[in-house]
Order: structure tokens, then sequence, then C-alpha cells
């Protein structure tokens, strides 16, 4: 059970990854991936208030997240593999979620796949930690 459960918490990270590189919004003729549109809002200055500006960082961020997620897999470090998860699965949901609550922004399937890679990295990482301190049991 405890390989299965490092094999989930880094695969749903890598999803989180490569959902953000599949367009999440069109404007005009023009798609953008996750990362695109994050440092283009940045860029541009349409970000209010501090706390969306530390998301698009946080956002920035997940690649390494999930290459550490990965690492802690290899190696058998089940609190590393789970902390990816849990890094990937929260930033990917909060921004997924931000961008379709925007109504001037047209999600397109990236936006989607974002959010239900977060779930499940959310969900594998709640249940490694549920293993962890005995609530659910490995067989």
């Amino acid at each position: 059970m405890r390989r299965v459960l490092l094999i989930a918490c880094s695969a749903s990270s890598g999803a989180v990854v490569a959902a953000s590189l599949i367009p999440w919004v069109r404007f005009g003729e023009t798609q953008r991936s996750g990362f695109a549109l994050a440092v283009i809002a940045r860029q541009a200055g349409v970000l209010e208030g501090a706390g969306q500006q530390v998301i698009v960082l946080l956002w920035l961020m997940i690649p390494l997240a999930a290459s550490l997620g990965f690492a802690g897999s290899v190696f058998g470090r089940m609190w590393l593999a789970t902390a990816g998860a849990v890094y990937c699965g929260a930033v990917g949901l909060i921004a997924a979620l931000g961008v379709l609550q925007s109504s001037s922004i047209g999600a397109e399937f990236g936006v989607w796949a974002g959010a239900v890679s977060s779930a499940c990295a959310l969900a594998s990482a709640a249940l490694a930690v549920a293993v962890r301190l005995g609530g659910v049991r490995a067989r």
C-alpha cells in the first residue's frame, strides 16, 4: 500500500504540472497555458493585492514541488511525496478556481484538467496521511 501511495502522490503531482502546460485560456486567437497566464498577469499588473501575487509565485513553483515529491517517491520518503502532492494540489486548485471564477476569461480544457488533477493530488495526500496516522489499514 505504501508503494501505491508513493506512486499516486507523485503521479498526481506530475498531472498538475502537465495540466498547467495545456491551454487554460483563450484571448482572441491566442491560447495561453497556466504558466503563460500567470506570467502575463503578473507583468501586466492586473493582479489586485498581495494575495493574488503570492498565488502566482506559488503557482510558478509547482514544478519544483512536484520534482521534490517525485524524489521522495523514488527514495521512499512518504513525507516528501505527500508534501509535494499537498502543495501541487492546493495551489493548483486555488489557481484553477480563480480562473474559473473570472467572468472575463474564457476557460479552456487545461483549467478543468488542472482542477481535477489538483483534487486527485489532495486526495492521494489525504489517503497517505490517513495510512501514516493509522486511520486506514494498509493491506
